[in-house]
């Protein structure tokens, strides 16, 4: 038998899910704008984390989605830029 609380807790952790990818998929946006508006910006992880407001593990995915995607590239300095 199933507990009611679980039940009706199971929506609240979908809604919470969503709400993250919408967030997730917002912060991906922006970085990629302010690399399209700066030419030539290159920053290193701790600066990117610093200028996005961002925790190491968040800014990492961010930037690994954008790396993954073909937009942006790490340099042999470790500083991230846009892929030309």
């Amino acid at each position: 038998m199933l507990n009611a609380a679980v039940v009706q807790r199971a929506p609240v952790r979908k809604h919470r899910r969503k709400a993250e990818l919408v967030e997730q998929e917002a912060i991906v946006n922006r970085v990629r704008n302010e690399f399209v508006e700066v030419p030539g910006l290159r920053l290193t992880m701790a600066q990117a984390m610093r200028l996005w407001g961002l925790e190491q593990d968040e800014c990492q995915q961010v930037i690994s989605a954008l790396v993954a995607a073909s937009f942006l590239r790490l340099n042999a300095r470790g500083q991230i830029l846009r892929e030309d």
